[in-house]
């Protein structure tokens, strides 16, 4: 009986954070990695009945053609449906590998952290209008640059009777190319080939452990590494790893002890390239 008892704690000790997470992404904004960008879904998963991208309505993103490295443009995310009285939205932007880029402002009206993504931005809270919308949310480019950056956004265009069926749903996407000279040779030290993240483990971690994160290159320079809560604030913690003599070992690690149980997801910053990874901490 003790036995089976055991097993059932333990299994509640992981499943319990999974399940705070799915409350949480209930709250507020959307949930994040729901924009139609590569590798992700958009609000159709949970906004069903109609088809994608109904021709009755549209979705528009209004931005420069070009960006300079360091400078801080206003994307525009513009929806229209007839008929639509409440409007949501989430955008990202990537670079050509895939990896996140750049830094958006949040301080802006009616915008927020999507819930589980430092790097995507949702509604806050979602509007109420008659038949159209839009959202200004600045911008901010890596210091170095990226090369052609690809803004993805989706938006939800409902008919505000509070359920998931009858909203439709819309993507967008707009590539701006980089503008001003680019020094190929910083590029190249910032941005080593090969360097890669992945997962985390132990995951779950106890909250007195070393989480470790496997990497893969030797960068030139010190590797800057962030944690993120579920509402997108950064949480302050002990990276003793992360530095490119200990990163020649293989891993980063982070020191658990100032977190809470929960789960959050740890950013690591490599030059101009951005890798994520999510982890549960337990007690």
């Amino acid at each position: 009986m003790r036995r089976v008892q055991d097993v059932f704690v333990r299994a509640l000790a992981v499943l319990l954070p999974l399940l705070l997470l799915a409350a949480a992404l209930n709250r507020g904004g959307a949930p994040a990695f729901s924009t139609g960008a590569p590798g992700e879904g958009t609000c159709a998963a949970c906004h069903t009945g109609n088809p994608l991208n109904d021709p009755a309505g549209s979705l528009q993103l209004v931005a420069p053609d070009t960006y300079a490295p360091g400078e801080t443009i206003e994307v525009t995310v513009r929806a229209a449906r007839p008929g639509a009285a409440r409007f949501g939205f989430q955008i990202t932007a990537q670079d050509g590998a895939g990896n996140p880029v750049g830094t958006f402002d949040v301080s802006a009206d009616n915008i927020q952290l999507a819930l589980g993504s430092p790097d995507h931005v949702t509604h806050a809270p979602a509007a109420d209008s008659n038949g159209e919308f839009e959202w200004a949310i600045p911008w901010e480019a890596p210091a170095v640059g990226a090369g052609e950056v690809v803004f993805y956004a989706a938006a939800n265009m409902a008919n505000a009777d509070f359920s998931t069926t009858g909203d439709f749903i819309y993507t967008v996407q707009r590539g701006l190319e980089q503008g001003g000279a680019t020094n190929s040779d910083r590029l190249d030290d910032a941005f080593p080939a090969r360097f890669s993240v992945g997962a985390a483990y132990p995951n779950p971690v106890a909250a007195h452990e070393r989480l470790l994160i496997p990497v893969d290159g030797r960068p030139d320079g010190r590797v800057h590494v962030q944690v993120y809560d579920l509402e997108g604030r950064q949480i302050p913690v002990i990276t003793p790893d992360a530095h490119a003599e200990s990163l020649a070992a293989g891993r980063v690690a982070i020191e658990t002890g100032s977190l809470v149980p929960g789960v959050y997801m740890a950013r690591i910053l490599e030059g101009r390239a951005v890798h994520t990874t999510p982890f549960v901490v337990m007690r």
